[in-house]
């Protein structure tokens, strides 16, 4: 029992180091998920070097955590530039996260008549005061998790500077895509590809019914179409060329060109932060995948949640596009394995893939929204091939096609805005059709226990299918 023990620690260790520190969180939490962390985390005693590995790291970010609250009754009109992080588009404001000189992130509400580009740098005449002032729990819960410790009105804002090269060319791309494409569909590349979710409002609904909304903003999904895309695009074309396919591993250059081309993407389309940690978990699924580091996935993606922990501290914990993320992963790489498991083929692998993702989806979507969405699989089924593997590509060749004369041009987009007008009407019609089933909250050991459940049925569905496989192998010989 002991050598089993020991050979699970020895292949996981960064799976106990993770529970240590989560085992902290929860309890500075009061959360009661801390009996699951600390039943794995006392494995750890049999190889002490974890445990104190995992002091080290929980005594260095306290060590370094940065005090960035201010007295309760703190309130003050500032005058102060700031970086563009983020805006969003609401019913009467912009919602702006910016960065300011002295390094602290601030949420702004803007008036409309104020146009803020989503990079660049702006003055601000604001009214701020301190996040311990909200009486909203989980808005206050929210703005910690980005590292926003500060929020307020501002009633003066002017742009000071555009931003760098990445950000001015992005805008020419947006331009031309605003000229070309119709009102919503500009909207949705605007969004979906290129980062700026400013003008959101009018169709977010949409994707909240069918819950597609993951498709609005840029992260490891659409990180893992565009290498996907490149990735098999120089694949395709190496292997024509027999000076190369004979004498190097196509996978493993295909894979470099891969990731080089995405990471110029990432950066075009404004590499924020949630985005940036769902590339790293979606990358690292992908790369395992590739390079055959199958058996290493587990360890490296608890590796890395790991390091997010170090550089953003206990907060990271309560963010929750990087508890999405870092699930979401875990159980794709979990199916992956189920997949490889029971030798299926690629049409039926895509299926069964796409069906365990969103019944694994179901626990989270239900504890932090509240509700259900009946067309919730069909809609991720064909609206997230379609987007991925039709609208992505033709929105890279915009990006070529935006420097081209208007008479190559014009054709481009009138197809491209014709294929965008598809997936509208398959989303508003799967919009249409749905029904919304809200759903009491509940409690977060519900959802780890559902998880369980989950995964113990999987097994067992698992084990049928293999062991029919075999009798029928057998009884065939």
């Amino acid at each position: 029992m002991r050598s089993k023990i020991s050979s699970v620690l020895r292949q996981y260790p960064f799976a106990f180091v993770l529970s240590g520190i989560l085992s902290t969180y929860f309890f500075l939490t009061k959360s009661s998920l801390l009996i699951f962390s600390l039943i794995a985390f006392t494995i750890a005693i049999f190889r002490f070097k974890l445990i104190i590995l995992t002091a080290f790291l929980v005594i260095l970010v306290f060590a370094f955590k940065k005090s960035q609250t201010l007295p309760l009754n703190f309130e003050q009109d500032s005058e102060f530039k700031a970086k563009i992080i983020s805006v969003k588009e609401q019913s009467r404001f912009l919602s702006v996260i910016a960065r300011s000189e002295s390094s602290k992130n601030v949420f702004l509400y803007v008036p409309k008549k104020y146009t803020i580009n989503d990079s660049g740098k702006y003055l601000f005449y604001a009214k701020i005061k301190s996040i311990d002032a909200l009486k909203d729990d989980d808005f206050r819960d929210f703005l910690k998790s980005k590292g926003i410790y500060y929020y307020g009105f501002a009633y003066y804002a002017k742009c000071l500077s555009t931003g760098n090269m990445l950000d001015n060319f992005r805008r020419k791309i947006i331009t031309e895509n605003y000229y070309f494409l119709k009102d919503p569909h500009d909207r949705l590349i605007e969004a979906a590809v290129f980062g700026d979710t400013k003008r959101l409002f009018p169709i977010i609904d949409y994707f909240k019914n069918t819950q597609t909304i993951h498709i609005l903003s840029v992260s490891g999904v659409h990180m893992s179409f565009a290498f996907a895309i490149f990735y098999f695009l120089f694949f395709k074309i190496v292997s024509n060329i027999k000076s190369i396919y004979q004498r190097y591993n196509l996978k493993i250059i295909s894979s470099i060109f891969g990731i080089v081309s995405t990471l110029v993407y990432f950066s075009i389309s404004g590499g924020q932060i949630p985005a940036v940690r769902s590339f790293i978990m979606i990358m690292l699924f992908v790369l395992s995948m590739i390079f055959g580091l199958q058996k290493n996935a587990y360890n490296i993606l608890f590796f890395v949640a790991t390091l997010f922990f170090i550089f953003y501290g206990f907060e990271i914990f309560s963010d929750i596009s990087f508890v999405l993320s870092f699930v979401m992963t875990f159980f794709a790489i979990y199916t992956a394995f189920v997949i490889q498991r029971l030798k299926l083929k690629k049409l039926y692998a895509f299926f069964v893939f796409s069906f365990c993702m969103s019944v694994f989806s179901i626990p989270l979507s239900v504890y932090y929204f509240g509700y259900v969405s009946t067309t919730s699989f069909v809609s991720n089924l064909i609206l997230d091939p379609y987007f991925g593997f039709l609208i992505m590509p033709m929105s890279f060749l915009s990006i070529v096609f935006t420097f081209l004369p208007y008479y190559f041009k014009w054709p481009f987009f009138a197809i491209f805005d014709f294929v965008i007008k598809i997936y509208f009407q398959i989303l508003i019609f799967l919009s249409n059709l749905t029904k919304i089933i809200h759903i009491n909250p509940i409690n977060n050991v519900v959802v780890v226990l559902l998880y369980i459940v989950l995964i113990a049925l999987v097994e067992l569905i698992v084990s049928k299918i293999s062991a029919a496989s075999f009798s029928k192998a057998n009884l065939s010989q």
